[in-house]
């Protein structure tokens, strides 16, 4: 009996043994595996921020931010230096007046770059109208008149001092004798007239100052030059 009791004890024994061992390893190997599971979760985060952070489209948004706005900057810059300048910035009517003549015509341009041309006649029914139009070239139409040269003629400062003198008369005027004046008008304002030369007529006649002499003279230019392009070739023929 006290050698059945005897194996019977050391039997318990090693049971014990065994579980202890299980529970340890099975333990282990739950904190193991919580361990690596913890790592790789980690690790995966980890990873998968760095990408983001690095090619992520914030970055990549700001770059060609920067790209399209240096490239309006530059596109703005270019136009400033060819001096291109878009639209005329108020009407202005310009004509011959007065003499013995069967018709009056009359240009006018307007913003944005329009040009007109309008022909009336004096006959005993009334007579007849005629009109054209086209656009004057902003820019980069070399050998011809343009907006930009346009406003630039009108900003001189004999031009300037002349609009603000209107209504004011240079020159020699020879309408009383069937003679013609250049007319210059801010549609709705000042009217600028310009006449023959003053010649040795005296102090009274007012010297046409170069400025102004200079704008008449692109004025006609820019009508001659629009009369030859369309519609006006066909209404008005040469």
């Amino acid at each position: 009996m006290l050698g059945v009791a005897l194996a019977l004890a050391l039997s318990g024994c090693g049971d014990g043994t065994d579980a202890d061992a299980g529970s340890g390893n099975d333990g282990g190997g739950l904190d193991a595996a919580a361990a690596d599971g913890g790592g790789a979760l980690d690790a995966g985060d980890t990873d998968a921020a760095s990408p983001g952070d690095d090619g992520g489209s914030t970055d990549g948004g700001a770059t060609d931010g920067g790209a399209n706005d240096a490239g309006a900057t530059d596109a703005a810059v270019a136009a400033d230096a060819g001096g291109c300048s878009a639209c005329f910035p108020r009407a202005y009517a310009f004509g011959r007046d007065g003499g013995f003549v069967r018709e009056q015509r009359r240009s006018r341009i307007e913003p944005c770059a329009g040009f007109i041309h309008t022909r009336m006649g004096f006959g005993s029914g009334g007579g007849t109208t005629a009109r054209c139009s086209n656009d004057v070239p902003a820019c980069d139409a070399p050998g011809m008149v343009t907006v930009g040269d346009v406003n630039a003629a009108f900003a001189h400062p004999d031009v300037v001092a002349a609009f603000a003198a209107a209504p004011i008369l240079y020159g020699r005027d020879t309408r009383p004798v069937d003679g013609q004046v250049f007319e210059i008008e801010e549609v709705g304002g000042a009217i600028v007239t310009v006449g023959s030369d003053c010649g040795s007529v005296g102090p009274a006649c007012v010297a046409i100052p170069p400025g102004v002499a200079a704008l008449q003279a692109l004025l006609v230019r820019l009508e001659t030059e629009r009369l030859g392009e369309s519609d006006c070739d066909t209404v008005f023929p040469p």
